[in-house]
Protein backbone atom coordinates (compact mmCIF):
# COMPACT_ATOMS: atom_id res chain seq x y z
CA UNK A 1 0.00 0.00 0.00
CA UNK A 2 1.33 3.88 -1.10
CA UNK A 3 2.62 5.99 1.98
CA UNK A 4 0.83 8.68 0.73
CA UNK A 5 -1.05 10.64 3.78
CA UNK A 6 2.19 12.34 5.19
CA UNK A 7 5.69 12.08 6.41
CA UNK A 8 7.92 12.65 9.22
CA UNK A 9 11.23 13.30 9.90
CA UNK A 10 12.54 10.17 10.69
CA UNK A 11 11.43 8.61 7.45
CA UNK A 12 9.16 6.63 8.62
CA UNK A 13 5.71 7.95 7.06
CA UNK A 14 3.96 4.61 7.63
CA UNK A 15 3.82 5.74 11.28
CA UNK A 16 0.86 8.39 9.71
CA UNK A 17 -0.78 6.21 7.49
CA UNK A 18 -0.66 3.37 10.33
CA UNK A 19 -2.15 6.09 12.99
CA UNK A 20 -4.93 6.88 10.31
CA UNK A 21 -5.79 3.33 9.76
CA UNK A 22 -6.71 2.89 13.43
CA UNK A 23 -8.43 5.91 14.04
CA UNK A 24 -10.99 4.76 10.93
CA UNK A 25 -11.15 1.16 12.72
CA UNK A 26 -11.59 2.79 16.02
CA UNK A 27 -14.89 4.74 14.51
CA UNK A 28 -15.95 1.95 12.46
CA UNK A 29 -15.73 -0.16 15.52
CA UNK A 30 -17.76 2.26 17.39
CA UNK A 31 -20.41 1.79 14.21
CA UNK A 32 -20.56 -1.54 14.89
CA UNK A 33 -21.62 -1.65 18.32
CA UNK A 34 -23.95 0.76 17.51
CA UNK A 35 -25.63 -0.97 15.03
CA UNK A 36 -25.64 -3.95 17.03
CA UNK A 37 -27.51 -1.85 20.13
CA UNK A 38 -29.78 -0.60 17.68
CA UNK A 39 -30.47 -3.77 16.08
CA UNK A 40 -31.70 -5.44 19.65
CA UNK A 41 -33.15 -2.20 20.95
CA UNK A 42 -35.60 -1.09 18.04
CA UNK A 43 -35.95 -4.75 15.83
CA UNK A 44 -35.55 -7.47 18.50
CA UNK A 45 -36.40 -6.43 21.78
CA UNK A 46 -39.84 -5.85 20.62
CA UNK A 47 -40.58 -8.15 18.22
CA UNK A 48 -39.38 -10.67 21.71
CA UNK A 49 -41.49 -8.40 23.94
CA UNK A 50 -45.03 -9.26 21.59
CA UNK A 51 -43.77 -12.94 22.58
CA UNK A 52 -43.71 -12.35 26.51
CA UNK A 53 -40.04 -12.58 26.96
CA UNK A 54 -39.21 -10.33 30.00
CA UNK A 55 -36.33 -8.48 28.71
CA UNK A 56 -34.53 -5.90 31.15
CA UNK A 57 -35.17 -3.01 29.12
CA UNK A 58 -32.91 -0.52 26.81
CA UNK A 59 -29.75 -1.96 27.17
CA UNK A 60 -26.14 0.16 26.20
CA UNK A 61 -22.28 -0.42 26.14
CA UNK A 62 -20.30 0.51 29.38
CA UNK A 63 -17.29 2.47 27.70
CA UNK A 64 -16.16 4.24 30.76
CA UNK A 65 -12.24 4.03 30.71
CA UNK A 66 -10.87 1.91 33.35
CA UNK A 67 -7.29 3.09 35.10
CA UNK A 68 -5.97 2.48 38.18
CA UNK A 69 -5.55 5.65 40.77
CA UNK A 70 -1.61 5.06 40.06
CA UNK A 71 -2.23 5.36 36.76
CA UNK A 72 -4.63 8.67 37.00
CA UNK A 73 -1.95 10.02 39.23
CA UNK A 74 0.94 9.84 36.88
CA UNK A 75 -0.84 10.91 33.90
CA UNK A 76 -2.18 13.94 35.39
CA UNK A 77 1.30 14.67 36.68
CA UNK A 78 3.30 14.52 33.39
CA UNK A 79 0.04 16.47 32.22
CA UNK A 80 0.70 19.52 34.82
CA UNK A 81 4.56 19.77 33.53
CA UNK A 82 3.31 20.58 30.04
CA UNK A 83 0.08 22.68 30.40
CA UNK A 84 -0.86 25.10 33.69
CA UNK A 85 -3.21 22.28 35.26
CA UNK A 86 -5.30 23.63 38.58
CA UNK A 87 -4.12 21.37 41.87
CA UNK A 88 -8.32 21.56 42.54
CA UNK A 89 -8.45 19.90 39.32
CA UNK A 90 -6.32 16.83 40.06
CA UNK A 91 -7.60 16.77 43.92
CA UNK A 92 -11.76 16.68 42.34
CA UNK A 93 -10.75 14.22 40.25
CA UNK A 94 -8.71 12.30 43.12
CA UNK A 95 -11.42 12.69 45.56
CA UNK A 96 -8.88 14.76 48.10
CA UNK A 97 -9.82 17.83 49.89
CA UNK A 98 -9.44 21.30 48.11
CA UNK A 99 -6.38 22.81 48.13
CA UNK A 100 -5.87 26.47 50.34
CA UNK A 101 -5.01 29.33 47.62
CA UNK A 102 -1.84 29.95 48.64
CA UNK A 103 -1.00 25.59 47.75
CA UNK A 104 -2.49 27.04 44.30
CA UNK A 105 -0.46 28.84 43.31
CA UNK A 106 2.46 28.09 44.32
CA UNK A 107 1.76 24.83 42.45
CA UNK A 108 0.91 26.81 39.43
CA UNK A 109 3.91 29.14 39.64
CA UNK A 110 5.82 25.64 40.10
CA UNK A 111 4.88 24.18 36.78
CA UNK A 112 5.60 27.49 34.39
CA UNK A 113 8.25 26.47 32.44
CA UNK A 114 9.46 29.88 30.15
CA UNK A 115 9.08 29.12 26.82
CA UNK A 116 11.86 28.16 24.51
CA UNK A 117 13.22 31.02 21.66
CA UNK A 118 13.05 29.83 18.01
CA UNK A 119 16.84 28.83 17.30
CA UNK A 120 18.68 30.64 15.20
CA UNK A 121 20.22 29.81 11.71
CA UNK A 122 23.44 29.50 13.10
CA UNK A 123 21.99 27.00 15.37
CA UNK A 124 20.06 24.86 13.03
CA UNK A 125 22.35 25.13 10.44
CA UNK A 126 18.95 25.59 7.58
CA UNK A 127 17.97 28.80 6.74
CA UNK A 128 14.25 29.97 7.55
CA UNK A 129 11.69 28.74 4.91
CA UNK A 130 10.28 31.51 2.55
CA UNK A 131 6.66 32.45 2.84
CA UNK A 132 4.09 30.71 0.95
CA UNK A 133 3.07 31.99 -2.49
CA UNK A 134 0.84 35.29 -2.07
CA UNK A 135 2.42 36.02 1.82
CA UNK A 136 5.75 37.53 1.24
CA UNK A 137 6.26 40.84 2.90
CA UNK A 138 6.88 43.53 0.78
CA UNK A 139 10.62 43.54 -0.59
CA UNK A 140 11.15 40.65 0.86
CA UNK A 141 11.02 38.37 -1.95
CA UNK A 142 7.05 37.31 -1.84
CA UNK A 143 5.53 36.09 -4.71
CA UNK A 144 3.10 38.67 -6.23
CA UNK A 145 -0.56 38.16 -4.85
CA UNK A 146 -3.32 36.63 -7.37
CA UNK A 147 -6.19 38.73 -8.70
CA UNK A 148 -8.18 35.65 -9.78
CA UNK A 149 -9.33 32.79 -7.33
CA UNK A 150 -7.13 29.96 -7.39
CA UNK A 151 -8.46 26.25 -7.10
CA UNK A 152 -6.53 26.36 -4.51
CA UNK A 153 -8.16 29.11 -2.52
CA UNK A 154 -11.44 27.09 -3.41
CA UNK A 155 -10.75 24.24 -2.05
CA UNK A 156 -9.17 25.91 0.94
CA UNK A 157 -12.24 27.02 1.45
CA UNK A 158 -14.28 23.62 0.68
CA UNK A 159 -12.18 21.74 3.03
CA UNK A 160 -12.22 24.52 5.30
CA UNK A 161 -15.64 23.50 6.11
CA UNK A 162 -14.78 20.49 7.44
CA UNK A 163 -14.20 19.75 11.18
CA UNK A 164 -11.35 17.59 10.16
CA UNK A 165 -9.63 20.38 8.41
CA UNK A 166 -8.37 22.22 11.79
CA UNK A 167 -7.88 19.39 13.50
CA UNK A 168 -3.82 17.88 14.75
CA UNK A 169 -1.76 16.10 12.27
CA UNK A 170 -4.16 17.06 9.11
CA UNK A 171 -3.14 20.62 9.61
CA UNK A 172 0.19 20.16 11.13
CA UNK A 173 3.34 21.50 9.26
CA UNK A 174 5.10 18.43 7.73
CA UNK A 175 8.79 18.15 7.00
CA UNK A 176 8.87 16.08 3.31
CA UNK A 177 11.41 13.54 2.31
CA UNK A 178 12.06 11.66 -0.98
CA UNK A 179 11.31 8.14 1.18
CA UNK A 180 7.91 7.57 0.84
CA UNK A 181 6.35 6.95 -2.88
CA UNK A 182 3.81 10.28 -2.92
CA UNK A 183 6.93 12.43 -1.67
CA UNK A 184 9.38 10.99 -4.63
CA UNK A 185 6.83 10.95 -7.20
CA UNK A 186 6.14 15.45 -6.76
CA UNK A 187 10.00 15.39 -6.51
CA UNK A 188 10.36 14.10 -9.86
CA UNK A 189 7.50 16.38 -11.22
CA UNK A 190 8.81 19.03 -9.52
CA UNK A 191 12.45 18.32 -12.23
CA UNK A 192 10.30 17.70 -15.29
CA UNK A 193 7.85 20.69 -14.78
CA UNK A 194 11.06 22.94 -14.07
CA UNK A 195 12.76 21.45 -16.98
CA UNK A 196 9.68 21.46 -19.55
CA UNK A 197 9.22 17.60 -19.59
CA UNK A 198 5.73 17.87 -18.84
CA UNK A 199 3.11 19.69 -20.06
CA UNK A 200 0.07 21.93 -18.40
CA UNK A 201 -2.72 19.77 -18.65
CA UNK A 202 -0.97 16.08 -18.71
CA UNK A 203 -2.25 13.46 -15.88
CA UNK A 204 0.94 11.89 -14.59
CA UNK A 205 0.34 8.01 -14.07
CA UNK A 206 2.39 7.81 -11.70
CA UNK A 207 0.32 10.43 -9.37
CA UNK A 208 -2.90 9.47 -10.77
CA UNK A 209 -2.05 5.55 -9.69
CA UNK A 210 -0.90 6.75 -6.48
CA UNK A 211 -4.60 8.37 -5.46
CA UNK A 212 -6.48 5.95 -6.66
CA UNK A 213 -4.50 3.06 -4.92
CA UNK A 214 -4.82 4.68 -1.28
CA UNK A 215 -8.15 5.83 -1.96
CA UNK A 216 -9.71 2.18 -3.36
CA UNK A 217 -8.08 0.60 -0.13
CA UNK A 218 -10.33 2.97 2.26
CA UNK A 219 -12.91 2.24 0.14
CA UNK A 220 -12.91 -1.96 0.85
CA UNK A 221 -12.13 -0.98 4.65
CA UNK A 222 -15.25 1.17 4.81
CA UNK A 223 -17.63 -1.17 2.78
CA UNK A 224 -15.74 -4.43 4.41
CA UNK A 225 -15.48 -6.46 1.52
CA UNK A 226 -12.54 -6.78 -1.34
CA UNK A 227 -13.27 -6.53 -4.81
CA UNK A 228 -10.50 -9.39 -5.25
CA UNK A 229 -12.67 -12.00 -3.08
CA UNK A 230 -15.81 -11.16 -5.05
CA UNK A 231 -16.42 -12.88 -9.02
CA UNK A 232 -20.08 -11.62 -9.28
CA UNK A 233 -23.15 -10.49 -7.41
CA UNK A 234 -24.26 -6.69 -6.04
CA UNK A 235 -21.19 -6.11 -3.83
CA UNK A 236 -18.85 -6.93 -6.65
CA UNK A 237 -21.14 -4.87 -8.91
CA UNK A 238 -21.11 -1.57 -6.41
CA UNK A 239 -17.59 -1.62 -5.64
CA UNK A 240 -16.48 -1.85 -9.15
CA UNK A 241 -18.41 1.22 -9.73
CA UNK A 242 -17.15 2.88 -6.80
CA UNK A 243 -13.64 2.06 -8.21
CA UNK A 244 -14.41 3.76 -11.13
CA UNK A 245 -15.13 6.57 -9.28
CA UNK A 246 -11.79 6.24 -7.05
CA UNK A 247 -10.15 6.28 -10.60
CA UNK A 248 -12.22 9.65 -11.95
CA UNK A 249 -11.94 11.74 -9.31
CA UNK A 250 -8.02 10.35 -8.73
CA UNK A 251 -7.21 11.36 -12.50
CA UNK A 252 -9.07 15.07 -11.26
CA UNK A 253 -6.47 15.15 -8.38
CA UNK A 254 -3.69 14.69 -10.32
CA UNK A 255 -4.69 17.21 -13.19
CA UNK A 256 -5.48 20.10 -10.86
CA UNK A 257 -2.29 19.34 -8.92
CA UNK A 258 -0.16 19.38 -11.71
CA UNK A 259 -1.95 22.66 -12.74
CA UNK A 260 -1.28 24.20 -9.72
CA UNK A 261 2.07 23.60 -10.06
CA UNK A 262 2.62 24.67 -13.32
CA UNK A 263 0.95 28.10 -11.70
CA UNK A 264 3.79 28.40 -9.32
CA UNK A 265 6.44 28.09 -12.49
CA UNK A 266 6.17 31.67 -14.05
CA UNK A 267 6.95 35.66 -12.92
CA UNK A 268 6.89 38.51 -14.69
CA UNK A 269 7.06 36.20 -17.58
CA UNK A 270 10.46 34.47 -16.56
CA UNK A 271 10.76 31.05 -15.25
CA UNK A 272 11.50 31.47 -11.30
CA UNK A 273 14.81 29.83 -9.93
CA UNK A 274 14.18 25.74 -9.05
CA UNK A 275 14.64 26.40 -5.11
CA UNK A 276 11.96 29.12 -5.12
CA UNK A 277 9.49 27.21 -7.34
CA UNK A 278 10.74 23.60 -5.51
CA UNK A 279 9.40 25.66 -2.41
CA UNK A 280 6.09 26.64 -3.57
CA UNK A 281 5.09 23.33 -4.79
CA UNK A 282 5.72 21.84 -1.34
CA UNK A 283 3.40 24.21 -0.32
CA UNK A 284 0.91 23.27 -2.95
CA UNK A 285 2.31 19.52 -2.29
CA UNK A 286 1.15 19.64 1.59
CA UNK A 287 -2.11 20.79 0.96
CA UNK A 288 -3.31 18.34 -1.47
CA UNK A 289 -1.13 14.94 -0.86
CA UNK A 290 -0.96 15.42 3.01
CA UNK A 291 -4.24 17.74 4.31
CA UNK A 292 -7.07 17.45 1.82
CA UNK A 293 -6.08 13.62 0.62
CA UNK A 294 -6.44 12.63 4.87
CA UNK A 295 -9.78 14.14 4.26
CA UNK A 296 -10.76 12.34 1.00
CA UNK A 297 -9.72 9.20 2.79
CA UNK A 298 -12.36 9.34 5.44
CA UNK A 299 -14.69 10.80 3.05
CA UNK A 300 -14.06 7.21 1.09
CA UNK A 301 -14.31 5.59 3.79
CA UNK A 302 -17.46 6.97 5.52
CA UNK A 303 -19.08 7.18 1.89
CA UNK A 304 -18.30 3.18 1.37
CA UNK A 305 -19.83 1.96 5.04
CA UNK A 306 -23.31 4.27 3.51
CA UNK A 307 -23.13 2.16 0.46
CA UNK A 308 -22.54 -1.46 1.67
CA UNK A 309 -25.48 0.43 4.22
CA UNK A 310 -28.00 0.97 1.39
CA UNK A 311 -27.68 -2.33 -0.05
CA UNK A 312 -28.34 -4.05 2.99
CA UNK A 313 -31.80 -1.73 3.27
CA UNK A 314 -32.36 -2.49 -0.31
CA UNK A 315 -31.95 -6.08 0.00
CA UNK A 316 -34.24 -6.45 3.14
CA UNK A 317 -36.62 -3.80 2.38
CA UNK A 318 -39.76 -5.75 2.65
CA UNK A 319 -39.13 -6.95 6.37
CA UNK A 320 -37.65 -3.76 7.21
CA UNK A 321 -39.40 -1.20 5.61
CA UNK A 322 -38.14 1.57 7.08
CA UNK A 323 -35.04 3.68 7.44
CA UNK A 324 -33.78 5.74 10.08
CA UNK A 325 -31.25 8.76 10.65
CA UNK A 326 -28.87 8.44 13.97
CA UNK A 327 -26.83 11.75 14.80
CA UNK A 328 -24.04 11.60 17.30
CA UNK A 329 -25.10 13.82 20.07
CA UNK A 330 -22.35 15.89 21.69
CA UNK A 331 -20.75 19.16 21.35
CA UNK A 332 -19.61 18.26 18.19
CA UNK A 333 -22.89 17.82 16.77
CA UNK A 334 -23.63 19.83 13.53
CA UNK A 335 -26.78 18.05 12.05
CA UNK A 336 -29.41 17.77 14.76
CA UNK A 337 -31.96 18.62 12.08
CA UNK A 338 -31.39 14.63 10.79
CA UNK A 339 -31.65 13.14 13.89
CA UNK A 340 -34.10 10.31 14.27
CA UNK A 341 -35.59 11.04 10.57
CA UNK A 342 -37.37 8.29 9.75
CA UNK A 343 -38.97 6.89 6.30
CA UNK A 344 -39.71 4.16 3.71
CA UNK A 345 -36.20 3.25 2.77
CA UNK A 346 -37.54 4.29 -1.44
CA UNK A 347 -38.65 7.39 -0.26
CA UNK A 348 -37.21 10.64 -2.29
CA UNK A 349 -35.57 12.55 0.42
CA UNK A 350 -32.97 9.39 0.82
CA UNK A 351 -31.63 10.39 -2.89
CA UNK A 352 -30.00 13.84 -1.16
CA UNK A 353 -30.53 13.59 2.47
CA UNK A 354 -28.55 9.83 2.81
CA UNK A 355 -25.26 10.46 5.48
CA UNK A 356 -22.37 11.63 4.69
CA UNK A 357 -23.69 15.16 4.81
CA UNK A 358 -20.41 16.91 5.13
CA UNK A 359 -16.82 16.21 5.78
CA UNK A 360 -16.37 14.62 9.33
CA UNK A 361 -19.60 13.51 9.73
CA UNK A 362 -20.50 11.01 12.06
CA UNK A 363 -24.45 10.19 11.11
CA UNK A 364 -25.65 6.88 10.48
CA UNK A 365 -28.66 5.51 8.12
CA UNK A 366 -30.18 2.03 10.38
CA UNK A 367 -32.92 -0.17 9.13
CA UNK A 368 -36.13 -0.11 11.51
CA UNK A 369 -39.23 -2.09 11.43
CA UNK A 370 -41.56 0.42 12.58
CA UNK A 371 -41.26 4.18 14.12
CA UNK A 372 -42.63 7.28 13.47
CA UNK A 373 -42.93 8.34 9.95
CA UNK A 374 -41.26 12.16 9.92
CA UNK A 375 -43.97 14.69 8.07
CA UNK A 376 -42.88 16.43 4.67
CA UNK A 377 -42.78 19.90 6.75
CA UNK A 378 -40.23 18.46 9.31
CA UNK A 379 -38.06 17.28 7.27
CA UNK A 380 -34.69 19.17 6.99
CA UNK A 381 -33.99 21.77 4.10
CA UNK A 382 -31.85 20.93 1.19
CA UNK A 383 -30.11 24.16 1.33
CA UNK A 384 -27.90 22.63 4.44
CA UNK A 385 -26.37 19.99 3.07
CA UNK A 386 -23.36 21.15 0.46
CA UNK A 387 -24.06 20.61 -3.14
CA UNK A 388 -20.97 18.50 -2.98
CA UNK A 389 -22.59 15.53 -0.51
CA UNK A 390 -26.20 15.90 -2.12
CA UNK A 391 -26.26 12.77 -3.12
CA UNK A 392 -26.88 8.60 -2.22
CA UNK A 393 -23.27 6.79 -2.42
CA UNK A 394 -25.65 3.73 -2.15
CA UNK A 395 -27.67 4.22 -4.82
CA UNK A 396 -25.59 6.60 -6.86
CA UNK A 397 -22.59 4.38 -6.42
CA UNK A 398 -20.24 6.99 -5.85
CA UNK A 399 -18.17 8.59 -3.18
CA UNK A 400 -17.10 12.04 -4.73
CA UNK A 401 -20.21 13.81 -7.19
CA UNK A 402 -19.69 15.69 -9.59
CA UNK A 403 -20.01 18.92 -7.35
CA UNK A 404 -16.42 18.49 -5.90
CA UNK A 405 -14.11 21.47 -7.52
CA UNK A 406 -11.81 18.74 -9.14
CA UNK A 407 -13.94 18.18 -11.33
CA UNK A 408 -14.36 21.71 -13.05
CA UNK A 409 -12.10 21.31 -15.81
CA UNK A 410 -11.16 24.51 -17.84
CA UNK A 411 -12.51 24.67 -21.41
CA UNK A 412 -9.01 24.43 -22.56
CA UNK A 413 -8.16 21.69 -21.15
CA UNK A 414 -11.48 19.56 -22.17
CA UNK A 415 -9.41 18.39 -25.22
CA UNK A 416 -7.17 15.90 -23.43
CA UNK A 417 -9.99 14.73 -21.75
CA UNK A 418 -10.18 10.92 -23.04
CA UNK A 419 -6.40 10.43 -22.25
CA UNK A 420 -6.65 11.67 -19.66
CA UNK A 421 -7.43 8.21 -17.46
CA UNK A 422 -10.96 8.51 -18.25
CA UNK A 423 -11.85 12.67 -17.91
CA UNK A 424 -15.31 13.58 -18.70
CA UNK A 425 -15.04 15.51 -21.91
CA UNK A 426 -18.28 17.49 -20.72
Amino acid sequence: MCQVLTTSTDGKGSYALAAVHQEVEKDLSVQDKNWCLEQYNYVLAPQLATLGWQLPGYIEFDDTPKQSPKDRVEIFIKASQLVPISQNQVRTELHLEEATPEEEEEWLQARKAPAAPDPTEEETGKPKRPSPPGGGAKGGGGTKKKTSLSLSSQLTHHFGQSPWGDEGEARRGVELTDTDTLDAIVARLITEIHEGKVKPGQVDRQLYLSYATQLFAAVELGYGKKLKDLSSGPDHKMLTALRQNIFRFSSHKAFHFIREAFGQLVEDNQVKPFKQFREEVLSIHRDYNVNWLRTEYNVAVGNARMASIEQELQANKEAIPYAQVRVVQDDRTRHAKFHLVTLPVDHPFWRWGSPLYDYGCRCRKIGVVSGTITHNADLPSKDIVPEAFQFNAGTDKMLFSTKHPYFTVPHGHKGRAKQNFGMPKG
